[in-house]
């Protein structure tokens, strides 16, 4: 059929529509598309996307006898790593060159390529024995295999090659839990109990889990509390908000679903702490950058100290504090700068800042991320853990910091959004979210008094020392000139009897 009418005809669209349609009918089948292969465009392969552990899914697509590639919810390829070398960072001209050529041809591969899900700088040697060179990375659902209805991908664009990987980008929230019978007692500051104060970085529930971030002052609302939009609101509420011209007040959602919870949902409502006020979901574009969170006026449990929470009930506890309420944007780091995050799923973990800008993200288009929405985030800050995962679901919302130069004190840059395959975490710039609510810093906490007093106590007892060295030395000297002034009268005197 494509070699009669070709493989963009409408007869041969309609003809894949109807197969496509009867594979979703299939038990686990949740996405299917028609593409060709490189260098086979009169071949059709239906991409199947299928939910996990579905065991006999190869018995049900035996009777339909047509070439078929599947692709399951979890499934992930690892690749060599395209990480932007220092060398890269370092060199001026070569990462604005990336970031214009980015700029200039996202938003129309966007709109040209529907499972298309990520944008982002990176490098590579194009022949084994070749000079490392900066690339376009695209991560796609199923690499190799195109839409019927789209073209390939250039091999370059504006003078950058492309490297094209298989991967997505997921939001980092877990789904909810069932509804507990009553609640915990508090119990210290961690992570996953009932505070009683409220910590950044702890677990709270709306309509998934996932973490507290930052706190502000607000001038209409008071306290509240930040933290991801699909965390706190459900999909059809995103789209809502996103027909609102990106901002969703308090009275256009469901009384029955506005209120947050910390660490869960439960049947007694006990652990309420606040709720939704406002919803900003702004996807950017250009050199706009996207944002997508969820402001929680705090009714109860108000937080009295900038200090962090720890992971888990099992764990010591945080010294991490954050009081100054500083922020910073990525014109103020180094795309090298050590950062560092406090989540309620992995507690505290550190990451380099591998790109600032404009790397873009858009969650698939299967029902399983989000149901039907698909979040799309411009200009998003990327995160490479050192060690461990630098972020899991669980961890969306997480604040995440970077050490003040001279003081070493942490300086919020943004909060974590979700994560790609092969472990790097999107971060959204904490400046942009001020901005969008017209406030130009996070709430500040004064410094904890006992902690205060103890640093005056042991300033004092320095001094003290200093000032028992001082007058040990000060007795020692009385005494070398006592010692001197002897020595002087007796030489006059020595002098006097030699002369008469």
């Amino acid at each position: 059929m494509c070699v009669t009418y070709g493989r963009t005809s409408e007869n041969v669209q309609e003809f894949c529509n109807i197969i496509c349609k009867r594979f979703l009918q299939v038990h686990g089948v949740i996405d299917s598309y028609p593409a060709y292969t490189i260098g086979n465009e009169t071949n059709i392969v239906f991409v199947l996307t299928i939910k996990d552990n579905i065991t006999d899914i190869h018995q049900q697509l035996s009777k339909f006898d047509i070439d078929t590639i599947i692709k399951t919810v979890s499934s992930d390829i690892c690749e060599d790593d395209l990480a932007i070398t220092e060398d890269f960072r370092k060199n001026y001209e070569d990462m604005e060159r990336l970031n214009e050529c980015i700029l200039n041809n996202t938003e129309d591969l966007m709109q040209q390529h529907k499972y298309l899900n990520v944008i982002r700088g990176g490098s590579n040697k194009q022949m084994k024995g070749s000079k490392r060179e900066l690339c376009l990375v695209l991560y796609v659902h199923a690499k190799g295999f195109i839409p019927i209805d789209e073209d390939l991908f250039k091999k370059s664009y504006d003078g950058i090659h492309v490297k094209v990987r298989e991967g997505r980008f997921t939001p980092y929230m877990n789904h909810g839990e069932e509804i507990r019978q009553g609640s915990f007692t508090p119990y210290m500051n961690h992570a996953d109990v009932v505070l009683n104060k409220l910590k950044m970085g702890c677990k709270i529930e709306g309509h998934q889990n996932g973490t507290l971030g930052v706190f502000i002052e607000h001038p209409s609302y008071g306290m509240c509390g930040i933290t991801c939009a699909h965390v706190a609101i459900s999909a059809t509420e995103m789209e809502e908000c996103k027909s609102e011209n990106g901002r969703l007040l308090w009275g256009k959602i469901h009384p029955s679903k506005k209120y947050i919870h910390q660490p869960f949902r439960t049947n007694d409502d006990l652990n309420q702490f606040g709720q939704i006020v406002e919803v900003i979901y702004k996807e950017g574009k250009g050199s706009e950058t996207g944002i997508e969170i969820a402001l929680i006026q705090i009714e109860k449990r108000h937080p009295d100290s900038g200090k962090l929470s720890t992971p888990r009930s099992d764990s010591v506890d945080s010294d991490f504090e954050f009081v100054s309420g500083k922020t910073c944007g990525p014109t103020r780091f180094n795309t090298n700068n050590r950062c560092f995050k406090v989540g309620s799923a992995t507690g505290f973990t550190e990451g380099t800042i591998e790109m600032c800008a404009p790397n873009t993200v858009r969650t698939d288009t299967h029902k399983w991320d989000y149901d039907h929405l698909r979040i799309t985030l411009y200009n998003q800050i990327f995160v490479r853990p050192i060690r461990e995962d630098f972020a899991v679901p669980g961890d969306s919302g997480s604040p995440v910091f970077v050490k003040e130069e001279g003081t070493g004190d942490p300086v919020c840059i943004g909060i974590v959004e979700g994560g790609l395959t092969g472990g790097l975490v999107v971060v959204t710039p904490i400046t942009k979210i001020l901005e969008e609510l017209g406030l130009s810093q996070l709430k500040a906490f004064p410094q904890n008094v006992m902690q205060e007093l103890q640093q005056i106590k042991s300033t004092l007892n320095v001094v003290t020392t200093q000032y028992a060295e001082l007058q040990q030395i000060k007795s020692t000297l009385n005494v070398f000139q006592a010692q001197y002034e002897a020595l002087i009268k007796e030489i006059k005197q020595n002098n006097r009897t030699h002369t008469t």
